[in-house]
């Protein structure tokens, strides 16, 4: 094991007890490995080999100030809006992209790769904060198209990223703006069990668009259905075909985001390194870590977000988990504002919280236990965390402490590795 990962191992076990930031709930640890190392015996006075020496905790990096809450990299997860980016704009240009490495700490599995971070703005700080870039494990059949920032009709704007089909070559970027969806969920139960809903979509053909009624298909494992969906564009919309994902807890590993307290890109040979992860672990099953007691969809159903943005009060809605269609709680003010990921107004399809409403279909207290956990942290029911500076929220520690897949529940499989997607059965999803 390196120096590195040896001082953030030991950052990490200071760390992983921190509490929400802001009367968030406290973290649970983070799994032990399925076989402790043992402990090590004191050598007797005399031995030749001495003891080594304590190992130094890795202090925050000057400059650098990582933050309890902020948005998660689109790479990672989004959503799931059927049109994305609307209204992701800025005031200012950005900076430049800043220069970063990645930590040394990588999950395991052929698929994994680095994707840089970016810049993304802020309107509550109002200024720019480095979304973390991070390791994460490439979706089958997929190959990342990086966002960017572009200055259109004098306005900065944000076009998305995506994870774009590695067999198209050419996309329209000039589509017109797709109605609003129609999608109601199922009308009845899955034909056969442990079915998983396809939601319905707009499909331009024929220079219209037509609807494409959901329907039910046999599940991927435990993969997750990210649904197709359009991207804003500096001439129109372009669509991204829907495809299958890994669970958030073998993706890789999320770095939080951060600010700086000056432009330390530009000192000549200085580069980022991401310092701490965020905790995604299984826990008492999928959906069920630390990252899920505090993560928010963000204005636009844009971006998700870490941290604690507060409870607004939400009633229960939609379609019963007792028929495959996880059932998601309205927000009563809206959509403006931040909101617990298992939300979803009227109009939008929760992709995320319908996928952990499957995967937990034989735990009927989950979606209770979810909401129990956002209750608690975002009234002061639990008291905040952060030692020194260090992020509280949903960090759990220094690098080395958190990797994907560290401790599954009995029975499931990893979903790592070079295994292709297997679609839907039904040609026209894309």
């Amino acid at each position: 094991m390196t120096p590195h990962l040896l001082r953030a191992a030991a950052l990490g076990a200071a760390l992983v007890t921190a509490a929400l930031a802001g009367a968030q709930p406290p973290l649970p640890l983070l799994p032990p490995p399925e076989k402790p190392a043992p402990i090590p015996v004191p050598r007797p006075a005399g031995s030749e080999e001495p003891l080594p020496e304590p190992r130094a905790v890795v202090e925050p990096e000057p400059g650098v100030k990582v933050l309890d809450k902020g948005p998660i990299h689109e790479a990672f997860a989004q959503p799931g809006a059927d049109v994305r980016g609307n209204g992701m704009t800025a005031p200012k240009a950005p900076p430049a992209p800043i220069p970063e490495l990645p930590p040394e700490a990588k999950p395991d599995g052929d698929r994994v790769q680095w994707v840089p971070g970016y810049w993304q703005w802020d309107a509550d700080r109002n200024d720019f904060i480095w979304v973390s870039g991070l390791w994460r494990n490439a979706p089958p059949g997929r190959s990342w198209s990086a966002g960017q920032w572009k200055e259109v009709g004098g306005q900065w704007t944000y076009l998305p990223g995506s994870w774009r089909p590695v067999d198209v070559n050419s996309w329209r970027i000039d589509l017109p703006k797709p109605p609003a969806s129609v999608e109601n969920g199922p009308n009845g139960p899955s034909p056969e069990p442990d079915g998983l809903w396809i939601p319905g979509a707009w499909v331009f053909r024929d220079e219209k668009y037509v609807w494409r009624p959901g329907y039910w298909a046999a599940p991927n494992g435990d993969r997750m259905w990210v649904p197709g969906q359009y991207l804003a564009t500096p001439h129109g919309y372009q669509y991204i075909p829907g495809y299958w994902d890994y669970p958030f807890e073998d993706r890789g590993i999320l770095n939080p985001s951060v600010t700086f307290t000056e432009p330390l890109w530009q000192t000549p040979g200085w580069a980022y390194r991401p310092r701490y992860a965020i905790g995604l672990g299984y826990n008492d099953g999928p959906g069920c870590g630390a990252l899920f007691s505090s993560l928010y969809i963000g204005p636009g159903y844009n971006s998700f977000y870490y941290g604690n943005y507060g409870f607004g009060g939400f009633g229960g809605g939609g379609f019963g988990l007792g028929i495959g269609f996880g059932a998601p709680f309205w927000g009563l003010g809206g959509w403006g504002g931040y909101t617990p990921w298992y939300a979803c107004p009227r109009g939008f399809y929760n992709p995320t919280w319908n996928s952990y409403c499957h995967l937990n279909r034989n735990n009927p207290n989950y979606p209770k236990t979810i909401c129990n956990n956002y209750v608690a942290g975002a009234t002061g029911a639990r008291p905040p965390g952060g030692p020194n500076g260090a992020p509280g929220g949903a960090v759990a520690g220094a690098h080395g402490r958190s990797r994907p897949g560290r401790r599954r529940p009995e029975g499931r499989r990893s979903a790592r590795g070079a295994s292709s997607a297997r679609n839907p059965p039904r040609s026209a999803v894309r």
